[in-house]
């Protein structure tokens, strides 16, 4: 087991193969959230998390709700200066994404997963996400 608990991964990616135009998927729209939409983001996490089938999450979920997470989120946007991505359809947020961009390493660590809702899962929304996190760090030249 890792040092950091029973979920730590580190993923890396070779930033220069990711495609420089982000992918469409009908009228999904992933983008940066504002400050006021991070409780929803932080929401569809916790929800998100909660509802995975076979959740490993029930025990690490314990120690947060959606307003606690959306606390960190934003505290992590202000002083680590992360990006949390959303997906939206129709103005409701719907999947999400949480990025660090560590300026003295030039390394881009995802804060949080992709999550997608439960009934949004299996269209491709996360793979969207991930690009789009992807390529937010080639833009600001970070290795991924």
């Amino acid at each position: 087991m890792s040092p950091y608990g029973p979920f730590y991964c580190v993923f890396r990616w070779d930033l220069s193969r990711v495609e420089d135009s982000p992918a469409k998927l009908g009228d999904v729209q992933v983008r940066p959230a504002r400050d006021d939409e991070i409780p929803a983001a932080a929401e569809v996490w916790h929800r998100g998390l909660t509802q995975e089938e076979g959740s490993p999450w029930a025990g690490y979920l314990k120690a947060w709700t959606p307003a606690s997470a959306a606390k960190w989120f934003l505290d992590a946007t202000k002083r680590q200066g992360a990006r949390i991505f959303v997906a939206e359809v129709d103005g409701k947020i719907v999947g999400m994404s949480g990025v660090v961009f560590e300026k003295r390493s030039g390394i881009a660590r995802f804060l949080t997963g992709v999550v997608v809702a439960s009934e949004r899962r299996r269209k491709g929304m996360g793979s969207l996400i991930l690009q789009k996190s992807l390529l937010e760090s080639k833009s600001r030249r970070f290795k991924g």
